[in-house]
């Protein structure tokens, strides 16, 4: 079943995509952001959410707090009114919501250009480009990558609200943008409505449409904020709550007023990998905070020589057990068809291979050096 599935993807992609797109690394992207969300439901079962509300990944402000984040103008659509507010119903004596991440964020860059002052999107896998001055927030993931950067985010939930989740990317080109999304839900279906709208004055495409499993409704929106700065965001609404088109459209563009070109931070990784196959080098960076604890993921791609893999290091809920089955380095690792894992006592490092052999993948684990503590600050910036 999972190659139909996969193989699926694949047609779509091609026959939809404007320009090249890496089927491989987008297929391995979703199964990745599958696992993540089986994990991310795992947490909220911890902390008492109710089935309702897991069954859409939580509820967030249909109708977020007014007024931009700071430093960015009003977004606002171009052909039609401002919707109006429906009210709301009345809240319960007690609102079950995940704890909030607050203002905590990887170690600043300080002298790395920010997007807003002519920095280039995806030229150093060491830098993260985006963020978000969104006031609710429980996680944040980001990746930086050749020519693409991208950042996830996941809302503290709350009982009444229309949408938990909503990704934000950013490519040096328009076809990289454009190109079809294949999330872990599914491969954007086709649109049910586009119009023009402005983005702190910019002019942007607004899609929303149906029918994508889990969401019931998606919005994608995508505009040009500087030259070779190509943006995109698109947000999962929640199928139980709403369903006004007008609502969808007022949600979308709070969420582009969030967004902040004017930050850059360093993404590092707590380890460092003392072999690796001839050839390969790091071709891409990840970094995830996680409420109430910090940091829950980090991790680097790796690509040449003949393989492509990535090596990430998970804690806390997200670090899932694991079942030794092979000795390497003196090491009890649990090998999988899907990956290569060792508790390394801080958490879970896992080799998610790509095309990477599972010999290597074993000799990867062997040389893996964590580095001690949790304080971002003191980790490194990955390399070899």
């Amino acid at each position: 079943m999972s190659s139909e599935i996969d193989e699926s993807i694949i047609m779509a992609l091609r026959d939809r995509a404007d320009g090249d797109v890496h089927v491989e690394d987008l297929l391995t992207g979703a199964r990745r952001w599958g696992t993540r969300q089986r994990r991310i439901r795992h947490t909220l079962l911890a902390a008492g959410v109710s089935v309702a509300v897991l069954a859409t990944l939580g509820l967030v402000a249909l109708v977020p707090p007014s007024g931009p984040g700071p430093g960015l103008p009003a977004a606002t659509p171009t052909t039609s009114a401002s919707p109006t507010a429906r009210p709301s119903p009345t809240a319960p004596p007690e609102e079950q919501r995940l704890p909030a991440l607050g203002d905590r964020r990887p170690p600043a860059a300080t002298t790395a250009k920010p997007l807003s002052a002519g920095g280039r999107v995806g030229a150093d896998p060491r830098l993260l480009h985006l963020d978000v001055a969104d006031p609710d927030l429980y996680q944040l993931r980001w990746w930086s990558g050749p020519g693409m950067e991208s950042l996830e985010v996941n809302r503290a939930v709350s009982w009444n609200r229309s949408f938990s989740e909503y990704h934000v990317s950013v490519a040096s080109s328009q076809s990289a943008i454009n190109a079809p999304v294949a999330s872990g839900r599914a491969v954007s279906p086709e649109p049910s409505s586009t119009e023009q709208v402005s983005v702190a004055g910019l002019p942007a495409t607004l899609t929303l449409g149906r029918g994508i499993p889990e969401a019931d409704r998606y919005g994608v929106l995508r505009w040009q904020q500087a030259p070779q700065v190509w943006v995109r965001v698109y947000l999962y609404f929640d199928s139980t709550l709403g369903g006004r088109q007008e609502d969808d459209r007022a949600a979308i563009l709070q969420v582009a007023q969030w967004i902040r070109f004017d930050r850059v931070h360093r993404c590092v990784v707590n380890f460092r990998l003392a072999w690796t196959p001839p050839g390969a080098t790091v071709d891409s960076c990840s970094f995830a905070l996680t409420a109430p604890d910090g940091v829950s993921v980090s991790s680097m791609g790796l690509r040449g020589g003949g393989t492509v893999f990535n090596v990430l290091t998970s804690t806390g809920e997200f670090a899932a057990p694991l079942n030794p089955n092979t000795v390497v380095a003196g090491r009890q690792v649990e090998v999988t068809e899907g990956s290569t894992r060792y508790d390394y006592g801080g958490g879970i490092v896992e080799v998610e291979p790509t095309s990477i052999s599972p010999s290597d993948a074993l000799q990867v684990i062997g040389g893996f050096e964590p580095v001690p503590g949790r304080d971002p600050t003191t980790w490194l910036e990955p390399a070899l």
